[in-house]
């Protein structure tokens, strides 16, 4: 949870600073009636959605909150307690089940995006089963060594261990996607 937090820290620093720019810019528009009028971020059509030309400053802070997510949802396992306590494991489900909802708050991917956001979205979704394995073993308790519930806690663990490297795989993908988008767009 705290690289969860500090991760989002990074995203709205980044996202600040580049509605600031995007302010402070002073790009010429042309207005309805011909003339020419100075582009703000109040006044930028929410729609814009480029499809050619370079990347916008929204999609590269877009781009970098998908890596940081990645790295964010990693970070979950590779800081897991070597004491799967049943406290633990809920802990642990409850983070994994945090990436679409963190995918979610980056907003919609533009229209060239969009390949790298599908490839992220499936990402999210094998965390989350992750952390589905994760809430069953949690839910079985403390269990008798040896026993049928030992068997299937054991089996939902090496589950929630082993289902989120496909989403890191998938992340990676995903990211290989947006960098491949972004040389094209220069």
């Amino acid at each position: 949870m705290l690289a969860y937090g500090r991760s989002r820290s990074g995203l709205v620093i980044a996202a600040v600073f580049v509605v600031a720019l995007t302010a402070c810019s002073g790009q010429e528009t042309t207005t309805d009636n011909g003339g020419s009028g100075q582009s703000t971020a109040a006044n930028a059509p929410s729609t814009f959605e480029p499809s050619a030309g370079p990347m916008t400053g929204v999609e590269l802070v877009w781009l970098e909150g998908v890596g940081a997510l990645h790295k964010t949802m990693d970070n979950i396992l590779q800081e897991a307690p070597s004491a799967l306590t049943t406290a633990a494991m809920r802990s642990l489900a409850d983070q994994l089940a945090g990436c679409t909802p963190a995918l979610d708050k980056l907003g919609p991917p533009t229209d060239r995006l969009r390949p790298v956001h599908d490839l992220a979205r499936q990402g999210c979704a094998r965390y989350e089963e992750g952390g589905k394995c994760f809430a069953t073993a949690a839910g079985l308790g403390i269990v008798v060594k040896g026993s049928d519930k030992d068997r299937t806690q054991s089996d939902a663990i090496s589950c929630g261990f082993s289902t989120p490297g496909d989403g890191s795989k998938l992340f990676a993908e995903a990211r290989g996607k947006g960098f491949e988008i972004k040389e094209d767009a220069q």
